[in-house]
């Protein structure tokens, strides 16, 4: 009877178990230098979306950053069998998104795969295209194409718009951070929540920046700065949405109306 049990919680264990997915950063084909940030900025804000929109586990930017770094592995360029394998066990997950974009005039293409990182095998492959400048749109409608997948229908988001500037100036910072150049990478921040104070990633570089340099106190300060930000920004939301409407208007509704008539 023991062993019945214990082989039923095993099984059941197995089934609950979520899957782990890893996005990678993108290789740049082309090797347009204009459009590097585009490496780790198509990852990163794929990672953000798909965030919550999914039922599984998704690896952050940082561990992958820290667990590749330890490894000295390659975060772009061609992922075969043997590689999309290796990763896998090294970031513990089950699944890996990766692929590469290329720009060709004022086109941008961007390709990806999904993949089973325990075989190697490809599951799926996406493609979309737009005018570079509109990148971030051409981002988003991947972000559709891979949730359609992964969760079987299209999931409805809010869609901010971005100046591009912005977000080109923060992972042009991001990646110099990456690379311990924090000076350097803070000036992107801060150049990029110029353009956008709303924008709280930048906002976010620049606390990181601090806590780097062990400047706690300026570190402190700028949270309280991004909390400050945040409830602005969801108050603006707040305000955008529709408003409620008195008992009055919505009995002088048309719909209302034709409803009320049919009950009678």
């Amino acid at each position: 009877m023991r062993r019945v049990v214990f082989v039923l919680m095993a099984c059941a264990s197995v089934l609950m178990a979520r899957e782990t997915l890893s996005v990678l950063y993108f290789d740049n084909t082309a090797k347009n230098n204009s459009y590097n940030w585009l490496s780790k900025g198509i990852a990163d804000m794929l990672i953000t979306d798909l965030s919550g929109k999914i039922s599984m586990d998704i690896v952050e930017r940082q561990e992958l950053q820290k667990v590749m770094k330890e490894q000295e592995l390659s975060l772009t360029g061609a992922v075969d069998t043997a590689k999309a394998i290796a990763i896998g066990k090294l970031l513990a997950a089950t699944r890996l998104l990766y692929g590469s974009y290329i720009i060709e005039g004022r086109t941008v293409r961007i390709d990806a795969k999904l993949t089973d990182s325990t075989t190697g095998k490809i599951l799926r492959t996406f493609s979309v295209s737009g005018e570079t400048s509109k990148v971030l749109v051409v981002q988003h409608e991947l972000f559709l194409s891979i949730t359609s997948v992964l969760v079987g229908k299209t999931v409805n988001v809010v869609v901010v718009d971005r100046p591009l500037t912005a977000v080109r100036l923060y992972y042009e910072g991001l990646d110099l951070l990456d690379r311990r150049l924090v000076t350097e990478a803070r000036a992107k921040f801060i150049e990029s929540s110029s353009i956008d104070p709303y924008y709280l990633k930048p906002q976010q570089g620049i606390e990181e920046s601090y806590i780097f340099l062990k400047d706690f106190k300026r570190a402190r300060f700028q949270r309280e700065l991004i909390e400050a930000y945040d409830k602005v920004s969801r108050l603006d939301d707040r305000l955008r949405t529709s408003s409620w409407r008195t008992f009055a208007s919505v009995s002088a509704d048309s719909t209302f109306i034709a409803l009320k008539a049919r009950d009678k």
